[in-house]
């Protein structure tokens, strides 16, 4: 009986020891899985979901991405202060293609090519005067079939950087020629090549943003959100004066007010802060990327807590598609041809950020 009693304890004891032992392993490896993905934060420019590219010119001041092409603004030798070429560039076959160059005419001597985005099946951009601000032409090709249209001419008035809404692209003019100093939000249809005139409004300093079908601006204040399909508009109280980058991401409205990045729900009008700002904004499905002077900072949209800084790398230009950020960064000095001259190439960083949690 003492025998049976005896083993029966050993048996337990062993059974109690196993099942602790699973539980410390559980605990184990989520600890070690959570260590891996803040890891690879703390030192991406070599983690695992970092693709890195070279493009052979000097310089980029806009960068898009849809699928394996990036779309560039670059400089090739023409412009002395600004971009002359907008290009394509595959990202896993190296080949890039010239799809749209400044004319060589006195009327665009000083204007660069900027504001370059793509919903994937259109791609569209402006042309500007460097010296005198947005008082360009805005483009659009249909990437399929490579057909480029002008949709806004060269006039005296300035327009904001146009954004994809669906099929259209928004803009907002303001003529500087008249007192009233009124500015006007435009639409183009891009299946009907119809323009159209959504509001107009008593303020020359707009802010504008769209995703999906819907549209925001801010002016004075306020943000105001208008549905493409019914025509209707909600108003968004906000105690932010300075508005410099605004961006719409599933009904969120992100921007830099005030030096501070903020979010705000357009259903319960909600506003939360993060602790620092942006001179320009990429926007992807988790993430907040925020360039300040050239520097990067990564944000979680869903606690805006800062998770990293790209302080490696320079910044000249980014982009976003859906959980991917796209980089673009100057060759500064490390590769130099035999007579010292830097090779023309641009540093291109992709990281997706769907990959942090697939590394083992």
């Amino acid at each position: 009986m003492r025998k049976i009693t005896a083993l029966i304890l050993c048996l337990t004891l062993l059974l109690l020891c196993g099942c602790s032992g699973k539980v410390n392993s559980d605990d184990n490896s989520t600890d070690v899985a959570s260590k891996k993905e803040v890891e690879l934060m703390r030192n991406f420019p070599k983690g695992a979901f970092v693709t890195t590219v070279t493009v052979p010119f000097q310089n980029a001041d806009w960068v898009d991405v849809s699928g394996d092409y990036l779309y560039m603004s670059v400089y090739d030798r023409y412009q002395a202060d600004g971009t002359d070429k907008l290009i394509s560039y595959n990202i896993k076959t190296c080949d890039d293609r010239v799809l749209f160059e400044i004319p060589y005419d006195k009327q665009y001597e000083n204007c660069c090519i900027e504001a370059v985005q793509t919903d994937g099946k259109w791609l569209v951009w402006e042309v500007c005067n460097i010296m005198s601000g947005h008082f360009g032409s805005i483009y659009v090709m249909n990437l399929e079939s490579g057909e480029v249209r002008r949709i806004k001419e060269m006039s005296s008035s300035e327009n904001s950087h146009p954004v994809f809404s669906n099929d259209r692209v928004i803009w907002s003019e303001t003529d500087y020629s008249d007192d009233l100093k009124e500015s006007i939000i435009c639409s183009y249809d891009l299946n009907s090549s119809k323009a159209y005139e959504i509001a107009k409004i008593k303020n020359e300093n707009v802010s504008l943003a769209a995703d999906g079908d819907k549209i925001v601006w801010y002016t004075d204040g306020e943000y105001t959100v208008y549905n493409c399909l019914d025509a209707k508009t909600k108003s968004i109280s906000t105690d932010a004066k300075n508005v410099r980058s605004l961006s719409l991401k599933e009904n969120k409205i992100i921007a830099d007010c005030d030096n501070r990045i903020t979010v705000t729900d357009i259903e319960t009008k909600e506003t939360r802060k993060a602790h620092l700002g942006a001179d320009s904004l990429a926007v992807t499905d988790d993430y907040i990327a925020s360039k300040v002077s050239g520097v990067v900072n990564f944000i979680r949209t869903d606690s805006l807590t800062e998770n990293e800084k790209l302080i490696r790398y320079y910044v000249n230009a980014m982009g976003a598609d859906g959980n991917r950020l796209v980089t673009v960064s100057e060759n500064e000095g490390k590769y130099a041809n035999d007579d010292g001259t830097l090779i023309e190439q641009l540093w291109v960083h992709i990281y997706d950020f769907d990959k942090l949690t697939e590394v083992k």
